[in-house]
């Protein structure tokens, strides 16, 4: 029954019908209260689906709200390092991030990246991701070393992991080749190298040039 009610409350959401999405989550989340009497990864789902609804509307303190407290349900079901939590630390830094707060940013991404890091104990495309969005952090708060060095991590593990042409590859150039532009460091051979190298990518997975495909040369075209 709460699984349905979720359903449809993501359904709802989905279709932009925000409104008629959170009762149908409020309703799962307080069905399984009744029924588990303590905490259950059920209650997480519930309340993460409620962080997204927030999160979408830019209600950012309730969804903050909802992310603590699946965090604190992970923390309280899994005593060591586990992937939920992990994942609860990365999407309560996405949500600090829209509103500016890159102190709680950073603390939740580096802590996320940390335990994604003891849990793999290898590389791993969850540790590119946590990476990739400590790069991006620090570019938007102008620490342009910083933001190059954690994009260069990435990209390293990212073709180690998928030594083939692969999207997110192409995304983690592109950035580093905009990064070479906006750090006003003058590095534009880098930064075309960079794009170039995700503009061969794109080529090649998407010939009948979608979007991805379209940034690129856009990003190519302003480093010229």
């Amino acid at each position: 029954m709460a699984a349905s009610l979720n359903a449809l409350g993501s359904l709802f959401s989905y279709q932009g019908k925000y409104e008629d999405a959170e009762p149908y989550h409020h309703q799962a989340l307080e069905m399984q209260r009744a029924l588990y009497l303590k905490n259950h990864p059920e209650m997480a789902v519930s309340l993460n689906n409620l962080a997204f609804l927030y999160s979408i509307q830019g209600k950012y303190e309730d969804a903050i709200y909802c992310h603590q407290q699946v965090l604190e349900i992970c923390q309280d079901l899994y005593s060591s390092d586990h992937l939920m939590i992990a994942i609860s630390l990365n999407s309560l830094g996405q949500v600090y991030s829209s509103q500016g707060e890159y102190e709680k940013v950073e603390f939740y991404l580096q802590q996320s990246v940390k335990m994604l890091e003891r849990l793999f104990k290898e590389d791993h495309p969850d540790i590119v991701v946590g990476l990739n969005n400590l790069g991006y952090l620090y570019w938007n708060q102008g620490k342009y070393e910083q933001a190059d060095s954690y994009y260069q991590q990435a990209l390293k593990m990212q073709q180690r992991i998928f030594p083939n042409a692969h999207p997110y590859t192409g995304t983690i150039l592109n950035s580093l080749g905009c990064l070479c532009l906006d750090s006003k460091r003058e590095k534009y051979e880098e930064s075309a190298s960079f794009l170039i190298q995700a503009l061969e990518i794109q080529q090649g997975l998407f010939p009948n040039g979608q979007r991805a495909l379209a940034t690129s040369l856009n990003n190519s075209g302003d480093g010229n």
